[in-house]
């Protein structure tokens, strides 16, 4: 499936040039901006060539990327990502190597390691969308999502939640799901993730909610009021 989304021009070529028809063809909008988009010549893997094209074509068809992030924050970082894979490099987890451009450039370059790996380890994924850490909003039939979170292709990432709670909270999402708004189950999980982030990071851990007492409870409530101390009281009751 991959090489046939990629195939003609985004195949044939490595360096991609916003003056090239398969832009318009592809529905992709140029905004007026001249030049190379992206050049791929560093990459000395033709696997990983290609899964970084896949990427890259994806987000720009399903525009979750613009041509303008790319060429402004993105088009050295993939040009040192392919020099720092080896030729013999197959796994999508090479991607991952180590930061080897300056530091005024590293949040860009980890920003597309990240990225690129979850897309591809997503892509590969046999499990069912409500089996994974992470829910793409469209891939689940039936969720109610309004105009604007049309417009912005929402998610539920689960990979913040702990491990040893990660699948109820995903077994209590998905009662909710059906029922309720994808913006009210997105605003939920917020909550969701700091209630855990909180307790965590003052000491408990695993097991910890199934024995919480009411010291806790309170405990739990002046850290929120700390936290949120500059918000009104109906976002800290949220």
């Amino acid at each position: 499936e991959i090489y046939g989304y990629i195939d003609g021009y985004w195949n044939e070529n490595d360096v991609w040039t916003l003056d090239s028809e398969a832009f318009k063809s592809a529905g992709i909008d140029t905004q007026g901006i001249k030049g190379t988009l992206v050049d791929f010549r560093s990459f000395h893997s033709e696997q990983l060539k290609e899964e970084m094209k896949f990427y890259l074509l994806h987000e720009l068809k399903e525009k979750r990327l613009s041509v303008r992030t790319i060429r402004s924050n993105y088009k050295t970082p993939v040009a040192e990502i392919g020099k720092n894979c080896s030729a013999n490099s197959f796994d999508v987890l090479s991607f991952s190597s180590p930061v080897l451009v300056g530091k005024e450039k590293s949040l860009f370059y980890e920003t597309v390691q990240r990225n690129v790996v979850r897309f591809i380890t997503d892509f590969y994924d046999e499990r069912s969308e409500l089996e994974r850490d992470r829910w793409h909003a469209r891939m689940i039939p039936g969720v109610k999502i309004s105009a604007a979170g049309k417009r912005t292709i929402p998610s539920l990432n689960f990979e913040e939640i702990p491990d040893y709670y990660r699948e109820s909270v995903k077994r209590y999402l998905k009662t909710l799901i059906y029922r309720r708004s994808w913006s009210f189950c997105c605003e939920i999980l917020i909550y969701i993730r700091y209630f855990y982030k909180v307790f965590y990071a003052h000491g408990y851990g695993d097991g910890f909610q199934e024995i919480l007492s009411r010291s806790d409870i309170e405990s739990y409530l002046q850290w929120v009021s700390e936290d949120y101390e500059k918000n009104n009281a109906t976002f800290r009751s949220k």
